[in-house]
């Protein structure tokens, strides 16, 4: 009876739908065109716009065989084209002779890192008022980073260098650093701008970045000594809770000696957010002159074994108002348990936090969100940029923590861009209001 039944209704489901389909009419939904038909804009290919100004971009790119490549992987797409002058891919060191003895792969990356995939004019970045960033078509070989989904885990796609965009007082900036566009032109696969420089891609991680410059090996030894305490929870802490150390951040290839890299389910990723690293003067200004301060700094209470949830070490405590990055952890085994490890992942809840320099002003930033919470589908703003911004009178910038001591730092060197994002350099530790020997949160 059940099997007729099911039947019965199936059939007159499909009669209803034919029903449906014999009485529409065109007519009822699909009026008769009224005048004149419009011609859809026929614009040129980027290779036509490549005159004898810029020779030296146009024999990269069909050496490249860019055309191709587009035609094979953005067929859909929109993009945004910057194009060097032959005087800038000169000032690069992208002369005929060297263009001609690159590989095509090597000026496929040149040429990926100068397309956004995403079509942006001038005029929409005025509009937008504020940095607009768009991934450009390069990928990382070996790097990952974080997307966002559902429940605990973080997703990862290949790592893509970007373009932060914006035009500030009839300047472009891509990624803080001013580029003077000559032209702008529509393009049959989007828009290309025509300018002055040719786009630097970053080359390295922050820890590289500290590591060679002698400015910061205080703050080098800080974070290996406070990982110390930390190491030892991992040994001693069947489940480990503390919040990530630095080093997690600025060394996407950090990891334990003896624990675990990653697994399937927690993939290891870079993190981006911006520094604002304190010079070995900044840490002399609190009478830490060398490591023997450092340790003494950490050693003033008996050490911990084990952390809960969110205590830190001593200099954790001190120093974590220096960069905007948020994360969580996960404790990882492997098949047996003999082995274990910490999987540090991007805060799927909070916003992005790489502000180049001309970001950082409180115009811009005061209530600019950077954390939400979420409960029964619905969401809200739980957290804004801590940070205060004041651009003096000779141009320098001076940075505070809403939470921390009134003096602020002094940013002395601006937009050291790496693979994570921008390095700021300042001459005074962001001390908090509540840092102590032993802090809990």
């Amino acid at each position: 009876m059940m099997k007729v039944f099911s039947y019965t209704k199936l059939t007159a489901m499909v009669l209803l739908l034919m029903l449906v389909i014999t009485a529409c009419k065109k007519s009822e939904f699909m009026p008769d065109p009224v005048g004149e038909p419009i011609q859809a804009p026929d614009y040129p290919s980027l290779s036509t716009l490549l005159g004898s100004e810029y020779s030296l971009f146009k024999a990269a790119w069909e050496k490249a065989e860019m055309d191709k490549v587009l035609g094979v992987e953005e067929t859909q797409n929109k993009l945004t084209f910057f194009v060097p002058s032959d005087k800038a891919m000169g000032e690069a060191g992208l002369s005929s002779a060297k263009i001609a003895a690159a590989t095509k792969n090597d000026l496929q990356d040149l040429l990926r890192y100068h397309i956004a995939a995403s079509n942006i004019g001038l005029e929409q970045l005025k509009a937008a008022q504020t940095d607009l960033i768009i991934p450009s078509l390069l990928k990382h070989s070996k790097f990952k980073e974080g997307i966002r989904r559902e429940g605990a885990v973080l997703g990862t796609v290949p790592y893509a260098y970007r373009h932060s965009l914006t035009v500030k007082e009839g300047q472009l900036l891509d990624n803080g650093i001013a580029v003077k566009v000559s032209k702008e032109a529509s393009v049959a696969k989007g828009t290309a701008l025509f300018i002055d420089r040719v786009l630097k891609k970053p080359e390295k991680q922050m820890i590289d970045i500290l590591r060679e410059d002698g400015r910061f090996s205080l703050y080098l030894k800080a974070m290996e000594i406070s990982n110390e305490a930390y190491e030892q929870d991992m040994i001693l802490n069947m489940y480990p809770m503390y919040k990530p150390p630095l080093n997690f951040l600025v060394d996407a290839g950090f990891h334990y000696e003896g624990t675990m890299y990653e697994d399937v389910y927690y993939p290891r990723h870079l993190i981006r957010f911006t520094l604002f690293a304190p010079t070995n003067e900044a840490f002399r200004q609190m009478g830490i002159q060398n490591e023997a301060d450092l340790r003494a700094l950490q050693n003033r209470i008996p050490p911990q074994d084990m952390f809960n949830g969110n205590e830190l070490t001593p200099i954790d405590s001190l120093l974590r108002y220096q960069y905007t990055a948020e994360t969580f952890s996960n404790v990882i085994y492997n098949d047996d348990y003999t082995m274990v490890g910490l999987s540090v992942q991007r805060q799927k809840d909070m916003n992005e936090v790489t502000f180049y320099g001309h970001m950082l002003d409180d115009r811009i930033l005061a209530n600019y969100p950077i954390m939400y919470a979420t409960i029964n589908g619905g969401s809200w703003v739980s957290g804004y940029v801590p940070y205060r911004f004041n651009r003096l009178a000779n141009h320098q910038l001076t940075v505070k923590h809403i939470k921390a001591n009134p003096q602020p730092a002094t940013v002395v060197e601006e937009n050291i861009n790496t693979l994570q994002g921008p390095i700021h350099v300042v001459d005074r530790i962001l001390v908090p209001n509540d840092f102590s020997m032993w802090h809990k949160k």
